[in-house]
């Protein structure tokens, strides 16, 4: 990191060239998800196990070789932190009265490395009110979850919204089919009955 000066963008933190990693890459800056995946990335390929962590608000990975472990933060330039540092780190997001638990040093795995990365994404779309782009990184982040009926219930809100029906159809399907909670599999009965009347 220090070679390369890869860092987090601190003055333009929503920027969303800071979620694509192809423009972190080049800009050599970034969100703490997009680093940590070029540092996993990077790590690994050194036959190293790196993963990345469920800390809350503030993306971190931790760094094994061989009984020595430690937590480095990828948007600090990989800033080494012992655990006085994650203790001001949790207070600095959470609140004075945030305490660490066990927890928040849990891996995370691939598909939710990716999936968090790609919600980054997502919700600059949204904010953009980019509703094309929205549904195509929906798209992406079911490929990674095909079952996770949440998504498909909001791909299928913002197909609605778009004009396509089919689509919106094809999803709301979806969410029904994969739906464990009934209030969910409800509301997407209704959208189904209200889009379909949209057809005739």
């Amino acid at each position: 990191a220090q070679q390369y000066g890869y860092q987090g963008d601190w003055e333009n933190y929503e920027d969303m060239r800071n979620a694509d990693l192809i423009q972190v890459i080049e800009r050599r800056k970034g969100l703490p998800v997009a680093l940590a995946l070029l540092y996993i990335t990077a790590a690994r390929g050194q036959g190293w196990h790196c993963e990345g962590i469920n800390f809350p608000s503030h993306f971190l990975i931790r760094l094994s070789l061989g009984a020595e472990r430690c937590i480095l933060d990828p948007f600090n330039g990989g800033k080494i932190l012992a655990p006085n540092d994650l203790r001001d780190l949790l207070k600095y997001f959470g609140g004075g009265e945030a305490e660490l638990k066990p927890h928040f040093y849990e891996p995370v795995s691939d598909h939710a490395l990716l999936l968090r990365l790609l919600n980054n994404i997502k919700a600059r779309a949204v904010a953009a009110q980019d509703l094309a782009r929205t549904d195509e990184i929906l798209t992406r982040m079911l490929l990674i979850a095909p079952k996770e009926a949440i998504m498909w219930h909001e791909q299928g809100m913002v197909r609605a919204r778009r004009g396509d029906i089919g689509g919106a159809i094809e999803s709301m399907g979806q969410c029904k089919t994969h739906a464990q909670d009934p209030k969910l599999k409800k509301f997407a009965e209704i959208a189904l009955d209200k889009l379909r009347q949209h057809l005739n």
